[in-house]
Formats: structure tokens, C-alpha cells, sequence
């Protein structure tokens, strides 16, 4: 016995952790952030998470009077009781006498949680992703899947950082046709993709097959404009008292209708995106997504708008865009087709924030092992006994939320758009 289980249950546990290792590649290029849950929970689940630190420059020999305080912006990352991820199951002593049983609920609770926090990944970085790249037809050679690597760096996001791109089913059919097609029994890459749907990596992304990702609804550009003067975000350090206001990742935006929907993708005009480092204007409109609000003429959008031509330091340092939006400045639509966006994230720009239960203290009627998998995320196994019918309840457990820290380093491909951008 170990921890109060058999041999053939721990091999099962085993099992499970070795499924959830090959398949959740998602976790595997998100960081993880563990805390002290005793921290946590006097925070009331609630912690904040530094963003990319931007300093400024100055030129000259004197910089008497150009000394500035360190500012360090922080964004707050939330557990619930709704991210509590589990698979419970029974088995009765009799069916434990069933080694392949055994073996394929091992099968089955590795891919529902695999799969559930692939879900997680993908959900929050097609809804929080602000760098948005639409094509007129699907995303298959170079030049359409290396948008994102052009968007990134833009904003002078580091080449070397590690980064990810999650392809959904289609397009990654399409990306393993468009690769077959080129040398019928040539490289090993051309093969891999023919044979076993592998694909290589392009334009410094991992790439990765993702499950089914939500369709964002498309809909014809309304004829939307900005309503109102000086609508801009002021980057705020956290006081310890003004947690909403101090997410510096999002804004509220009124809009002359109430025609836009949650989740659209959408530029400004006269509103260019920024290098992040250097300031310098990339000529290119910067990409807006609305979080929340939709149907209303406030809309909740991200990444706020920050512009470099305030004279504050704090908009020095953090700006995103050009300038502020005129009034009236017309808004375009860019998600036109209601289609499955595929998704590409710099990897500590997503957090997986885990929390961790006490597990020891549950008491001798409750059997207790926990694992850490190679991504990081800890599975606990619980198992729980019947006298009355020989039977056992088991459970496997971990606690987490996806998280983007930063909109900017993470973003959407969408294909068969009216448009292409990016």
C-alpha cells in the first residue's frame, strides 16, 4: 500500500498522469503560477501579477531633473470555486478485477482534464487576445500563419521569447495538405504531416493541433463611431484599494450604437498601434477586442487605450497607440464571417494560476495522492471506500484559471474574412 493505496491503483493514477502529459500541450506553454494558498486565501482568491516592466530613455550628457520613480503596473488574477476541474468516478470490486477497464478510465480522465484545460487556454486567449489577423481566404502558406510573429514584433515583443501557435482542426488540416502537397516523399517534415498530422514549427511558434475552438459570430460592419472626446486610460499602480480601476488591460469606450457584440475584433481610425519598447508608430491601425458590454454603447474593450502623445510619463512608459480617438472616429468591424479563429500566445504572457487544496488534512477515511505533470499543474487522486456495497468513489482533482496578463502578446487568426489584415 501507498498512501492508503493498492499497487494496481497507483499504476492507474500513473497512467493518468502519463495520458495528461502527452496530450495537454496547451499547459505546457503557458507558465504556472503556484502561490501560497495561506496568502491567497486571505486575499480572498484574489492576487495581483506584475506585467512586462518599460522603461524610458534619455539622451544627453545631463539628466539633472529627469530622475523618475519605478513603475511596476499589475493586473489581478482570480480562482473560483467554478475552477475547481475534476473527474469523479466509482468502480466496485468486482469491476477493479477488470484490468482493461481499469486502464481505459485511465484513458478517459486524461483526456477530459487534458481537454478541459486546452478549453481554458483557448477560450481566454480567442476572447482576450488583442493582436487580430483576418484573411480573405484560410491561413495555409507563410505569409498568412507568420502574421502573428509580424504582429508581435511590431510591438518589439523579444524573438527569442518562447511562444505558441494552436491551430484548430481545420486549419491544421489545411496546413498538413498545403505541406503534403509540396514534395510527395520528401522530408521528414512533408512526411510527419502526411502520415501522422505532425506539424512543424513556422515563424518561431510551436505549433500546435488544437480541440474545437468557439466560432466568434461575424456580422457586417455597422456604422459605428466613437462617441465622445478624450477617451483614454491612464496606466494606474495598485494602492491596495482600487484593484478594478488599476487593471490597466481594459477600459470602457462609448460608442455612438449599440451594434457591437462581445467578442468583436476592431480598429479606430487615425489610431495606430506602437512599438512597446521604442514608441515608434508601426503605419499599422491598432486591434481592439470588445470583453464585455456588447449591445450597449459602453463597451468594455482591451487592450485599453493608452496614448504615447500624453505628456504623463506613465503614458511614456506604457503607451500602446498613437493618440487618443477623435470623436466620432469611425470603428470597423473586422470579424465579418462567424468562423473558428485558431490562436497564437507568447508564453508568459498566459498564466495558469493554481491553487492547491489541503489535501493531508481530510482525515483516514479519505485515501490521498497527489503529482505534479511535466506542465506544471497538480493532479490530486482521492479515493474513498464502501463497506456497505464493496464499492469506491475516486476523484481527480486540480484547481485553475487561464489568465492573459498581456493582451498584446497574445491574439486570433481568422480566416474568410471580407478583409485581410495584418
Amino acid at each position: 500500500m501507498a498512501n492508503g493505496f493498492s499497487k494496481s491503483q497507483m499504476i492507474f493514477f500513473e497512467k493518468v498522469i502519463e495520458g495528461f502529459n502527452n496530450a495537454n500541450l496547451t499547459a505546457r506553454n503557458c507558465d504556472v503560477f503556484t502561490p501560497s494558498m495561506e496568502d491567497v486565501e486571505h486575499s480572498g482568491l484574489t492576487i495581483r501579477r506584475p506585467v512586462p516592466m518599460i522603461g524610458e530613455v534619455t539622451t544627453g550628457r545631463d539628466v539633472t531633473g529627469t530622475y523618475k520613480d519605478i513603475t511596476e503596473l499589475t493586473v489581478p488574477m482570480t480562482l473560483a470555486d467554478g475552477d475547481v476541474l475534476n473527474h469523479p468516478f466509482t468502480l466496485n470490486a468486482q469491476e477493479l478485477n477488470d484490468s482493461r477497464r481499469r486502464d481505459k478510465a485511465a484513458v478517459a480522465a486524461a483526456q477530459a482534464l487534458s481537454t478541459k484545460i486546452d478549453s481554458l487556454v483557448s477560450d481566454k486567449v480567442s476572447l482576450y487576445g488583442s493582436l487580430v489577423c483576418t484573411e480573405t481566404s484560410d491561413f495555409t502558406d507563410y505569409s498568412h500563419l507568420a502574421k502573428g510573429a509580424t504582429a508581435l514584433a511590431e510591438r518589439e515583443v523579444n524573438v527569442s521569447e518562447e511562444r505558441a501557435l494552436a491551430l484548430n482542426p481545420s486549419m491544421a488540416r489545411m496546413m498538413a495538405n498545403a505541406l503534403a502537397a509540396r514534395t510527395p516523399g520528401g522530408t521528414d517534415v512533408v512526411m510527419n504531416a502526411y502520415e501522422r498530422s505532425i506539424l512543424p514549427s513556422v515563424a518561431g511558434f510551436e505549433t500546435l493541433q488544437s480541440n474545437v475552438i468557439t466560432s466568434l459570430t461575424g456580422a457586417a460592419d455597422p456604422v459605428t463611431a466613437v462617441f465622445g472626446a478624450n477617451q483614454r486610460k491612464t496606466p494606474t499602480v495598485f494602492d491596495g484599494t482600487n484593484s478594478s480601476a488599476a487593471d490597466n488591460r481594459y477600459m470602457t469606450l462609448n460608442v455612438s450604437d449599440n451594434l457591437m457584440a462581445n467578442g468583436d475584433c476592431f480598429t479606430i481610425a487615425g489610431v495606430n498601434s506602437v512599438g512597446m519598447i521604442s514608441k515608434k508608430d508601426t503605419g499599422r491601425l491598432q486591434t481592439f477586442r470588445v470583453i464585455s458590454g456588447g449591445g450597449t454603447g459602453a463597451l468594455v474593450i482591451s487592450p485599453a487605450i493608452i496614448p504615447v502623445d500624453q505628456a504623463a510619463s506613465a503614458f511614456k512608459k506604457y503607451g500602446n497607440v498613437t493618440t487618443t480617438p477623435a470623436d466620432t472616429a469611425a470603428i470597423t468591424r473586422l470579424n465579418s464571417a462567424t468562423k473558428s479563429p485558431s490562436i497564437f500566445w507568447v508564453k508568459r504572457a498566459v498564466t495558469l494560476f493554481q491553487g492547491k487544496f489541503a489535501i493531508d488534512d481530510l482525515g483516514p477515511t479519505v485515501a490521498v495522492t497527489r503529482e505534479v505533470t511535466d506542465s506544471g499543474i497538480e493532479i490530486i487522486f482521492a479515493r474513498q471506500g464502501s463497506i456497505d456495497d464493496l464499492s469506491a468513489k475516486y476523484r481527480l482533482t486540480c484547481w485553475v484559471s487561464a489568465n492573459v496578463l498581456e493582451p498584446q502578446m497574445a491574439g486570433i487568426y481568422l480566416p474568410n474574412q471580407a478583409t485581410a489584415f495584418g
